[in-house]
This record gives structure tokens, C-alpha cells and sequence, in this order.
């Protein structure tokens, strides 16, 4: 493919997505900007004078679009994005390791430590692992009818390490949920009494895909100097180059990578994973082995199959988030364009910002569930990324929706002139917070 060509492709594509930035600059500074009909990014683009028809195209609007916003058509809500610089992260301890290193040193107390660490003399653990939350009831009245309360029931076992199942209940006056919006779209925690604004008619954060398949081959036949490789050298292609089937891969063997893995992997966002995908949320074999190497085998003369046998374990990989309960079957949340949701519709569901205190969900009520008590209780707050308008696609949200909850909690119970004051909510200069430049670690 001639280089100018390519060249021209993607400076028409900078432009069309300056031009896609100006216009979601413009959208947030309108007087009320926040109860809108979203029209899209590709919507918008396409106005911008963009217009992703050849193969060639699609293979470069993947790259601006679906790579950095896990799927096709974003919602204009995500613009102008955060981000500003992408990290790879393959620290082979994983980033698991943070918050377990964390709950080590300061939330764990075991036998070894009671001894010799005072915060630990006559501690119990107050942390719980490997148990799934099943029920949260937050309308429970305290003895005396002053005041409410909360019981949360926890499971744990049921599987091949811990067969036996065993139910935990647990007690307090506030509970703060920090699952994924996946968990709670998908309505795997039971509420009582049901929320009042529920996730299908309220919740806009809906779980999108993000899947690295990594290759392992015999020999390298890549150019090693090389972090990416775009692979688009037949017309027949262009059914693979629309869906994004594996046209984009990155080599893992470049220098200050993982030297001498002989490792490229691909990246599957949402809608080409929803379409590869079998009945039980995996793809085949004959899938991973089949058109999604295809690209490279076009490219490549030298090409070299990465497997011999039809064993795909130590060979080829991919993590498992679309089928795992705990993730909430997905890699991470954003703002859906598909259902045109509102912004009013997004504090209702996880409170907090503007929404008036105890008009939206967790507050504990009347018994019969009119929702006319004179005076409620905010007994269940939502955190973690997607309740954080500013940051739901990355860490600092969580962390910032923490702290907020966690105030949220101090100013209810204990000090109500306690100030809430944070970055997911502050609506005096959104575009401006909108445009700050935050590390984005890909999952």
C-alpha cells in the first residue's frame, strides 16, 4: 500500500477528530448541557467530513475509536477524553498486587503480626475475602424504632477449592458498594427494597469488552524493531478491517517489552468480541487459530503458526472478564450513546453531585415503599469508577468516589457541616476537568 496513501488517511482522520473534540468543547459549555440526545462519535465524525468506508479507513478509525474507547460508537459524553498517554503495564506481578500489598500492610492482621504489630494486639481481620455479595437489605430498624440500619449477606465456596457453601450475614448502620456497574446491570446482588431507580431505565455505565489475545510463536517473523503492527494488505480484508478481527497488533518482544517472548497479541473490543463469541461467552478454537491470524498471514510470507498440536493453553491466551460473575461480564464501564440516557438519570441511579439528598437510590423509607417518608436515610452509597462523572474509566475515579462515600457516611452520621467536596462532581468547570491529562493502564 502506497505510504502516502496511509499518511493521507490518517491526518483526514486528525482532523475529523479535532474536529470531533471542538464539538464536545462546544457541547459542555452550553448552559445545560447535561439532559441531551447523544448523537455519537462516529455521528459527529461523519459530520466532521470523515467517512470510513474502505478498508483502510475502518482500520484507522479502529485505532482512533474502538481502541481507545472499547467500542465502535462511543457516546459524545467521553469526549474531549482525559487521556493523554497510554502505559502498557507488564510487571509481571500483576496489578493485583497493589491492592493486595495494600490490604497487607494495612488492613490485615494475621497470627504472625498480632505479636509483634501494635495495631494488630486483640484485632480482627476487617477484611473479608473470596466472598460474593448476594443481598443487601438497607431499610432494617434499629431496636426502638430510632433509626435505620443495614445487613448485608455474603457467600462464599461452591467451588472446587471450597465445595461446601457457607452464607455470612453482616451488620451496620451504612453500607457502601463498590461493585462494578457490569454487577449491577446485570442484577447480581438483590436488593431490599428494590432500588428505586433501576439500572435498566437509569444506570447509563454499561460494561464494554477490552480483550487482549496473546500469541505465543516458535520463531519471531515480525519486524522486531517494531511496537505496532497494522496489517491491511488485501482488499478481501475489509469484512475483518470493519469489525476490527485482529488488523492491530503489538509486539510484546520489543526492546524494554518482554525480550525473547516471541509474543504479539491483538486486541478485541466490544462488538467484534460479541460477534466472535460462542453460546457460552469464549471464542473457538478454530476462531483463534483461524481469521483472527489471518491478517498476519497476509502480511507475513515468513509466517509461522503458533501452535502444532491444537493446544491452545500454553500457546495462545485471553482473559475471561466477558464470562466472569465478579467482574460483572466485562473489562470496564462507560457511558452508553445506545439508550440516550440522561444526566439526571445518572445521579438518580448512584446519587451524589446535584441530585437532592435521599432523590435517588439507597435511602432506607416508609415500610410500604411510597417513598413519602419525611425523614429517610442514605444507608446504602454506591462507589467505584463508574459512580465518578468525571473519572469513570479509571483508577483515580474509584479512588476519588471512595473518598466521597466514605464522607458521604462521616457527615450522615457523626458531623453533618462536614463539606463533601471532590473531583467527580464538580460541575463548575467540567470541560476543563474533562480535559486534564491522566495515564490511562489498559486492562
Amino acid at each position: 500500500m502506497d505510504p502516502e496513501e496511509v499518511f493521507a488517511c490518517i491526518e483526514k482522520m486528525t482532523n475529523a477528530y479535532q474536529c470531533l473534540d471542538d464539538a464536545a468543547d462546544a457541547f459542555w459549555e452550553e448552559d445545560e448541557p447535561y439532559n441531551f440526545g447523544d448523537l455519537g462519535a462516529v455521528e459527529v465524525l461523519n459530520q466532521c467530513g470523515w467517512s470510513g468506508q474502505t478498508p483502510l479507513d475502518r482500520v484507522v478509525q479502529w485505532v482512533f475509536v474502538d481502541y481507545e474507547y472499547a467500542e465502535h460508537d462511543p457516546s459524545l459524553v467521553n469526549f474531549p477524553s482525559p487521556i493523554e498517554e497510554f502505559f502498557l503495564v507488564h510487571d509481571q506481578r500483576g496489578f493485583e498486587y497493589l491492592p493486595q500489598r495494600f490490604a497487607q500492610d494495612h488492613l490485615l492482621c494475621s497470627d504472625a503480626t498480632r505479636g509483634r504489630d501494635a495495631k494488630c494486639n486483640g484485632a480482627q481481620d476487617n477484611i473479608r475475602l473470596n466472598q460474593r455479595v448476594t443481598d443487601i437489605k438497607y431499610d432494617l430498624v434499629n431496636a426502638g424504632g430510632v433509626g435505620r440500619r443495614v445487613k448485608v449477606r455474603a457467600q462464599s465456596g461452591g467451588t472446587s477449592a471450597f465445595p461446601s457453601q457457607q452464607c455470612t450475614e453482616y451488620t451496620g448502620k451504612r453500607v457502601i458498594a463498590t461493585v462494578s456497574a457490569g454487577v449491577l446491570n446485570e442484577d447480581l446482588i438483590e436488593f431490599d427494597p428494590p432500588l428505586k431507580y433501576p439500572a435498566a431505565t437509569s444506570n447509563p455505565m454499561k460494561m464494554q469488552q477490552y480483550i487482549k489475545i496473546f500469541y505465543q510463536f516458535p520463531t519471531v517473523f515480525w519486524d522486531n524493531n517494531k511496537e505496532f503492527i497494522v496489517s491491511l494488505t488485501d482488499t478481501t480484508l475489509l469484512e475483518s478491517a470493519q469489525s476490527g478481527d485482529c488488523n492491530h497488533w503489538q509486539n510484546l518482544d520489543a526492546r524494554e517489552f518482554v525480550e525473547g517472548s516471541r509474543t504479539l497479541f491483538c486486541t478485541l473490543t466490544t462488538e467484534a468480541y460479541e460477534k466472535l463469541k460462542n453460546a457460552s461467552g469464549k471464542l473457538d478454537p478454530n476462531v483463534l487459530t483461524g481469521k483472527l491470524l489471518d491478517p498476519l498471514r497476509h502480511a507475513y510470507a515468513a509466517f509461522v503458526e503458533p501452535i502444532d498440536t491444537g493446544v491452545l493453553t500454553d500457546t495462545v491466551y485471553y482473559p475471561g472478564w466477558k464470562t466472569d460473575v465478579d467482574t460483572g461480564y466485562g473489562s470496564y464501564s462507560s457511558w452508553s450513546a445506545a439508550n440516550r440516557f440522561e444526566y439526571d438519570d445518572y445521579y438518580r441511579f448512584f446519587g451524589g453531585g446535584p441530585a437532592e439528598y435521599c432523590k435517588h437510590n439507597g435511602c432506607s423509607c416508609d415500610a410500604d415503599n411510597t417513598w413519602n417518608c419525611q425523614d429517610p436515610e442514605w444507608t446504602l452509597l454506591f462507589a467505584g469508577a463508574a459512580s465518578c462523572f468525571e473519572y469513570y474509566e479509571v483508577v483515580d475515579g474509584a479512588y476519588e468516589s471512595g473518598i466521597r462515600s466514605a464522607n458521604y457516611v462521616l457527615k450522615d452520621l457523626f458531623d453533618p457541616d462536614i463539606e463533601v467536596e471532590t473531583v467527580c462532581d464538580d460541575m463548575e468547570d467540567r470541560r476543563k476537568l474533562r480535559t486534564r491529562h491522566l495515564p490511562k493502564f489498559r486492562p
